[in-house]
């Protein structure tokens, strides 16, 4: 299916915006509960260094959720 396919719809679209958006804030509550700042090995360091880049990684796709969205929006 392309994105100029009709059954890509505005409301489709922002739909499957919102299910990206609660599998987000569910890989992020993962991360948090993943949290090894009290631990002191250089494996959980490294570990501690993986999750804030994933935390990053995390706040762009937000972002490109959140914009993704408008430009949808604006266009209906």
């Amino acid at each position: 299916m392309s994105i100029d396919s009709p059954a890509l719809s505005g409301p489709l679209l922002i739909e499957l915006a919102e299910r990206a958006r609660a599998e987000l804030a569910a890989v992020r509550a993962d991360l948090d509960s993943l949290e090894p700042a009290m631990w002191h090995s250089p494996t959980a360091r490294r570990l501690a260094d993986i999750i804030r880049d994933l935390r990053a990684d995390l706040l762009t796709a937000e972002a490109a959720i959140d914009d993704g969205e408008r430009m949808i929006r604006s266009l209906q």
